[in-house]
């Protein structure tokens, strides 16, 4: 679940990907300007979902980068009506977008952020002309640049058509879940023996603490209410790397972003950009004051490593302690559990593919600080008629393993098991397996 927060974060942290873009103020009462509000809508869809944010130019004398600009007197504020207007008026067929507002925390302009769904099940094509913007009969994609250009290659119709089916495949697998929830066998856990995965916490954590050290104790990178850590072994044929190959090939792996901070978070900016450490690359997130950065809480303070032998090691605060008017160490929310392995488990999938052939992952999740804390719904999308609360049990520790196949298909299937021990902490909580497989559905659309 994308919270507050993370919309902020689109505009707080400006950064083009595949699944985002900038664009400049846009008049949606002329005709060109919606026009290119759709197409990149449209090109969006096609990939996958994604955000597009208003506002932004790029600033040549800062090497490229994304400047905030007031929005002009002439331009009324956009609501979703105007927004959707624009995206009906030549997407066939017609899709709705979310629309959000946030402040940029240094110039103080508002901007707007438009979240476009992903998982269509028929390719998404132009149904009007605008000259020079839109053709018709086109189907527009997002293209390395990143850009916005109609589907000329078979490589680049294949992506359109293959997601598509998954769709339809994801609706398949839904209905059979309907039917057959629970029947599906978790993964059996592979014996491991001087497991690397373990040598490779070991460091990673002594690397943690170390960057630390001289923080005080309730600094928020020391996540002094808890937080929690994923690691992941990628198996199978994984290809030699050098520390730049590997770099490009996390960043093509994350031209997917399916929340505001993903899992592996990276930002292009000194000193929180990625960096080479004792073989691996390394993101702390912490190198900044937290008076100096936008979102100082500690569920934006993220330490990771990954190493070219396919080795992913993450550690990260609990974002409910970051809300406001919530005292630290009090709740957990239902649907960020869910979400954080579901996110990371993708990630490595796609990164495996990047590092050569890989047949199966291999993950450890454990959760600090839960002595205390009452499992909630944040957004409220979920009701709690009473008040689960864990008490004695302030750490739980869990594992799995699953397929390529598997994470691609069965990934609820794969969740449900791993995390059940832990919402069991909450007074018994029974987690359900179709709870797990909707929360999964919303992240893969990126339904915020």
């Amino acid at each position: 679940m994308a919270t507050r927060q993370e919309i902020e974060g689109y505009v707080a942290e400006p950064s083009e990907t595949m699944t985002v873009e900038h664009k400049g103020w846009l008049d949606l009462t002329v005709e060109a300007d919606r026009a290119k509000i759709a197409k990149a809508a449209m090109a969006l869809a096609n990939f996958g979902g994604g955000v597009i944010v208003i506002g932004f130019r790029e600033n040549n004398e800062a090497g490229g980068a994304l400047a905030s600009e007031t929005r002009p007197a002439h331009i009324e504020r956009y609501g979703p009506d105007a927004v959707n207007a624009a995206v009906r008026r030549y997407a066939r067929p017609a899709f709705h977008c979310h629309v959000e507002h946030a402040v940029h925390p240094v110039s103080g302009n508002e901007h707007t952020v438009i979240v476009v769904p992903g998982d269509h099940l028929t390719p998404i094509m132009t149904g009007r002309d605008c000259e020079r913007i839109v053709g018709q009969n086109k189907v527009y994609v997002r293209k390395p640049g990143p850009m916005s250009e109609d589907a000329r290659t078979p490589e680049e119709w294949s992506q359109i058509l293959d997601r598509c089916v998954r769709a339809h495949r994801d609706d398949l697998l839904d209905a059979f879940r309907t039917i057959m929830a629970g029947s599906v066998a978790p993964a059996p856990l592979p014996a491991v023996v001087n497991d690397p995965l373990d040598g490779f916490i070991a460091r990673a954590e002594e690397r943690w603490a170390a960057l630390n050290a001289n923080c005080p104790a309730d600094a928020p990178t020391r996540f002094p209410s808890g937080g929690y850590d994923i690691a992941i072994a990628i198996e199978g044929d994984i290809e030699p790397s050098t520390l730049p190959e590997l770099m490009q090939k996390i960043e093509t792996a994350h031209n997917v972003k399916l929340t505001g901070w993903p899992a592996f978070l990276t930002l292009n900016r000194q000193p929180l950009a990625p960096h080479p450490v004792q073989g691996a690359i390394e993101t702390w997130l912490g190198f900044e004051a937290a008076e100096d950065r936008r979102f100082g809480d500690p569920g934006h303070q993220d330490f990771w490593w990954i190493s070219p032998e396919g080795l992913l090691y993450m550690k990260r605060g609990f974002q409910e302690d970051g809300l406001p008017d919530v005292d630290p160490g009090t709740l957990l929310d239902f649907s960020l559990p869910i979400w954080r392995t579901g996110e990371a488990l993708l990630f490595a999938r796609r990164l495996g593919a990047e590092l050569g052939d890989p047949t199966r992952v291999r993950f450890k999740f454990r959760w600090k600080g839960l002595e205390g804390r009452y499992l909630t719904s944040v957004d409220q999308r979920r009701m709690f008629h009473d008040n689960r609360y864990c008490r004695g049990a302030d750490v739980v520790e869990v594992q799995g393993a699953a397929t390529i196949q598997q994470i691609d298909d069965n990934l609820a299937e794969v969740l449900f098991p791993v995390l059940r021990p832990l919402y069991e902490m909450f007074d018994f909580f029974p987690l359900a397996q179709q709870g797990v497989a909707e929360e999964v559905a919303r992240l893969r659309e990126r339904r915020y």
